[in-house]
């Protein structure tokens, strides 16, 4: 559960006084077979009402997994919003990676694709993309990923027909 007005200068004072919140919950079986371990997971989340942004209550489903056949990891993902508040009604995520790059154990090199359907599909056209990315397990609570995504006719946005996402992200797990 979080507090939908908060932010680094705001306190937790919002929290508590105009009760606007995104709650999510998941529930996932992780697998373990002779060719690698693998997990599935479905996670539902709700938005309410904002007052403060004018953003419709709203809520979706999420459902993804992966399963590794040796150094190869299929991935998969489809997500289901409803409300208006999310720039996607419908997303279709898959991919493949591949472990153990360049003699790390636990690094991942990966390609995937996406498709989605806006919420306003009246007005914007359906985006897809493709992204590259490389995992580093830089220590056994730390990960950081690099990735180039390519996006073509990007949700609710009528200036681009494409754009290039260069990102990086950690992950910090205790």
């Amino acid at each position: 559960m979080h507090d939908l007005n908060g932010g680094p200068h705001r306190g937790i004072e919002t929290f508590f006084t105009e009760n606007e919140y995104y709650k999510a919950i998941e529930v996932g079986w992780d697998s373990k077979f002779e060719h690698g371990d693998g997990n599935i997971h479905v996670l539902y989340w709700h938005s309410g009402m904002r007052q403060s942004t004018g953003s419709p209550e709203t809520w979706g489903i999420t459902v993804g997994g992966e399963q590794a056949f040796g150094r190869f990891l299929p991935f998969f993902r489809y997500g289901y919003s409803d409300g208006g508040a999310a720039a996607l009604q419908h997303m279709i995520v898959g991919g493949l990676g591949i472990t153990e790059m360049f003699g790390r154990q636990n690094d991942v090199l990966g390609i995937g694709a996406s498709w989605g359907r806006p919420f306003f599909s009246d007005i914007f056209i359906d985006q897809s993309s493709v992204e590259v990315f490389y995992r580093a397990q830089l220590t056994k609570e730390f990960q950081l990923t690099a990735s180039v995504n390519y996006i073509i006719d990007p949700a609710v946005n009528l200036d681009a027909d494409e754009i290039t996402v260069i990102g990086i992200r950690g992950r910090a797990a205790f």
